[in-house]
């Protein structure tokens, strides 16, 4: 027998595919020949084999697929990709000789020590996170949190034609969607609920493959009413790309930011004009600024630098006094913490792939000490005044949420599998005291979130 044509019909899968990657890839070849394949119960394995490398999972997948009386082969050697053949049982000895007389190897995939037939092993991710989960809309994903409103910024790149965007109430069961008729960026609330944001018409247009938009002016607008954005006022205009990276309320004045000027527009919400306050060096590389406030104050993270505002006296002028700089390239992440504090890690923009772990910085910005923290490689974020890193990539026993309360010194931490395959991308506390997590298109709600965690 001539398999000639099951290798040119082989399911490429790249070497560092995820799992569900993996599996579509083998559905979409050979879903139509092998029924099997759309068992839900290959979703489960997948999910379960979520962390482990990929040719970890394409050896539980060959093993669940002799149950259904199919042999999985890696033949060849792909550069950067596993060529897979999916043959029938009773075919799977022929395979092997038809491979062998033309000097093709033909490794079967399947889990040592299991015998054809046994299913794959699973693996003990440990119990689940007592939670309700709300998948986003089709095609929609979070951007920006607004939780003075118990809401999430979301857009959406499915339609060709336009991006589109709205708010996810989360208040609301189930959270509703609220669409927007620009695009919306940067969005900022003061207190007196008026808005700042950076906004562009949504319109896309086909460009070097991509669709991308077709306006390049981004405008800073101000105003209250989202149904009616197009009548906001704009304070300023700027080519997408070399627009505000921040925007931040501090009383009725609204401070800006991007990668390479500060500035301010005083009373923003009756007009004004940009001033500018700092003008750095051209940035080439990925270093944010950030504003936040301590105690009253204003501060600001600036191409290397924390800055402290300083109000007009009568002697002095307004503006940024530089108080601390940080040794390597940027402060990644900076986030409030603790009453005087706040905290980034101070290091080089390129990280290695093996570095596992990252000092964090806790810097008092009133009296310019610092102290060191030791986490897992990841985002920093605050959840309810504490200090939580994100990790990403994880594997099979690494947490997926490790927290910090400063104040008694206690750790925690979520193992993976505790939210089934998905890692964490935001984490906010909502008023009603539940705790919303993102974790791609899921949102996943719960109210046990800190007990549920494992003390370190």
């Amino acid at each position: 027998m001539d398999f000639s044509s099951h290798l040119e019909n082989a399911a490429w899968v790249d070497w560092k595919a995820s799992s569900e990657e993996a599996l579509s890839a083998l559905r979409y070849q050979y879903g139509g020949t092998f029924p099997a394949l759309a068992d839900p119960g290959l979703d489960a394995l997948a999910e379960n084999y979520a962390a482990e490398e990929t040719l970890d999972h394409l050896k539980a997948l060959g093993q669940e697929l002799t149950c259904f009386g199919c042999r999985l082969y890696y033949v060849g050697a792909g550069a950067d990709a596993y060529p897979l053949v999916l043959i029938q049982e009773g075919e799977a000895a022929d395979f092997e000789s038809w491979c062998k007389g033309r000097r093709k190897k033909a490794w079967p995939l399947a889990q040592p020590r299991r015998k054809p037939g046994t299913p794959a092993k699973r693996l003990d991710l440990g119990a689940r996170l007592p939670c309700e989960l709300c998948r986003l809309p089709e095609g929609w994903r979070t951007m920006y949190a607004d939780m003075a409103d118990d809401a999430l910024w979301v857009n959406s790149w499915a339609d060709p034609e336009r991006f589109l965007c709205g708010r996810l109430r989360l208040d609301q069961q189930p959270p509703r969607l609220e669409q927007v008729p620009l695009l919306v960026r940067r969005p900022v609330r003061r207190a007196d609920g008026l808005w700042a944001v950076m906004l562009s018409q949504p319109e896309r247009e086909e460009q070097g493959g991509r669709r991308v938009l077709k306006d390049k002016t981004s405008r800073l607008c101000v105003g209250t009413d989202l149904v009616d954005m197009e009548r906001w006022r704009v304070l300023d205009a700027r080519e997408t790309g070399n627009d505000w990276n921040q925007l931040f309320w501090f009383g009725e004045d609204l401070f800006l930011a991007n990668h390479t000027q500060a500035a301010v527009i005083r009373k923003a919400g009756e007009g004004g004009s940009v001033q500018t306050l700092l003008e750095g060096k051209p940035q080439t590389t990925a270093d944010f600024p950030r504003y936040f406030v301590r105690r009253g104050g204003l501060y600001l993270y600036f191409q290397r630098r924390v800055y402290r505002w300083q109000e007009k006296k009568l002697l002095r002028k307004a503006g940024f006094t530089p108080i601390y700089t940080i040794s390597h390239e940027t402060a990644a992440n900076m986030v409030p913490v603790g009453e005087t504090e706040a905290a980034f890690v101070d290091r080089h923009i390129s990280v290695p792939r093996s570095q596992t772990e990252q000092e964090i910085t806790i810097l008092d910005v009133e009296t310019g000490k610092t102290r060191g923290l030791t986490s897992r490689k990841g985002e920093l974020c605050i959840w309810q005044r504490r200090l939580c890193v994100t990790p990403h990539n994880v594997r099979r026993g690494e947490p997926v949420l490790q927290c910090f309360d400063l104040t008694t010194g206690e750790t925690r931490e979520l193992t993976f599998g505790a939210l089934g395959k998905n890692e964490i991308y935001g984490i906010h506390a909502l008023s009603d005291g539940r705790t919303v997590l993102e974790t791609g298109d899921t949102l996943c709600f719960t109210d046990c979130l800190w007990e549920f965690m494992k003390p370190t």
